[in-house]
C-alpha cells in the first residue's frame, strides 16, 4: 500500500519470487548465517516468518523451525476483494500467487511449522497435507489487565498501528460505512483510533470529521480501552489473531468484531463477542450495546 519503492516493485514482477520476500534479501545476513553456522554448533534454527528464509542456505545442518503471524497469500487474497483500483488489484494478485507458491516452499522445508490458530493450522494442511503444524496461540499476561466496567457511554475505540494497511483499512470502513448509521441511533458517540502512525498523512484525512479522533502513539493501550464503551474490530482484511479482542476482553469490555477480526479466536457470537461483518448490523450491535449499560457489563 506504500507509494514508496515503486521501482523495486516492478522489478519484482519479473521474479518467480514476491515482492514481500525479495525486499528482505540480504548479502550481508546470508554471509552473518553461514559464519554462525560455520562457527557454532547448534540444535535447531527458528526463523521468525517466512519472508526471511530468502537469506538462509538450501541445506541446512540442524532442523529449521518456522513461526507464522499471519498466512500472509490469505491477507493479499482478502485486500483484493476491497481495493478498486484495477493497477494494485492486478499487482495484488500476481503477488499473491507468487507468496503462496513461496510459503508452501517454505513450510515443505521447515521440519516444524508453527501457527496462531486451528484455523490457520487448517489452511496450511490443506495446502501441504503433511506438513507438521503446533499451534501455540497468541496470548497476554491477563493478570496486567483490571477489568474496567466505568466508561462514558459514548467512545468507541480501535486499537491499531495506521502503519499497517489493515489497520488503515478498517478505520476506513468503519468511518464511512459504519459510522453513518451509528450516528442515527447513538448521535453522540466518539470513535478513538488509538495505536502508532508512521507520518499524520492518515489521520490528516479525518480532520474535518468532529467525532472522530486519533490519539497517535500511546505509552499504554490500557488507559484508552479503560475509557471505552465498546471495543470495535472492523477489519476485513488480515489473518493470524488479534491481539486487540484479547486485550479487551480481559478489560472485561463488550466486542463488535467482523468475522475476519475474530478469525481464530473461538469466542462464542452473542456471548462473549458480537460478530456483524454487514456494516448496518454492526451499527445495530454498537448502538444496541451504548444504549445499555447493564448489557454492556454482562
Amino acid at each position: 500500500s506504500s507509494s514508496r519503492k515503486h521501482a523495486a516493485r516492478l522489478k519484482a514482477i519479473l521474479s518467480p519470487l514476491p515482492y514481500g520476500v525479495l525486499r528482505f534479501q540480504s548479502e550481508a545476513m546470508k554471509q552473518a548465517v553461514l559464519g554462525l553456522l560455520r562457527g557454532h554448533s547448534f540444535d535447531a534454527i527458528f526463523c521468525m516468518a517466512p519472508y526471511v528464509l530468502i537469506n538462509l542456505p538450501a541445506a541446512l545442518p540442524v532442523p529449521l523451525i518456522l513461526n507464522n503471524h499471519n498466512l500472509e497469500y490469505i491477507i493479499l487474497h482478502r485486500y483484493l476483494i476491497h481495493d478498486a483500483n484495477p493497477a494494485r488489484r492486478l499487482y495484488a494478485r500476481l503477488e499473491a500467487r507468487k507468496m503462496k507458491a513461496w510459503e508452501q516452499r517454505a513450510w515443505s522445508a521447515a521440519n516444524l511449522v508453527t501457527a496462531c490458530s486451528e484455523h490457520d493450522k487448517h489452511l496450511m494442511n490443506q495446502l501441504c497435507p503433511n506438513l507438521f503444524v503446533a499451534v501455540l496461540p497468541n496470548v497476554i499476561d491477563v493478570d496486567t489487565y483490571a477489568p474496567s466496567l466505568d466508561d462514558d457511554g459514548q467512545t468507541v475505540l480501535y486499537a491499531g498501528g495506521m502503519d499497517w494497511y489493515p489497520n488503515r483499512d478498517a478505520v476506513k470502513f468503519f468511518v464511512s460505512d459504519i459510522m453513518p448509521e451509528l450516528r442515527k441511533s447513538a448521535p453522540g458517540v466518539r470513535f478513538v483510533v488509538a495505536g502508532r502512525s508512521d507520518s499524520d498523512d492518515f489521520p490528516a484525512k479525518f480532520t474535518t470529521i468532529s467525532d472522530v479522533h486519533f490519539t497517535g502513539t500511546v505509552p499504554d493501550m490500557r488507559p484508552e480501552m479503560a475509557k471505552a464503551a465498546v471495543s470495535v474490530v472492523p477489519l476485513r482484511i488480515g489473518s493470524g489473531t488479534r491481539l486487540k479482542i484479547l486485550e479487551a476482553a480481559a478489560m472485561a469490555k463488550p466486542i463488535v468484531s467482523t468475522r475476519v477480526g475474530a478469525e481464530g479466536l473461538d469466542f462464542v457470537d452473542g456471548e462473549e463477542i458480537i460478530l456483524a461483518d454487514d456494516p448496518k448490523l454492526f451499527a445495530r450491535a454498537v448502538a444496541d450495546l451504548l444504549a445499555d449499560s447493564s448489557r454492556r457489563a454482562r
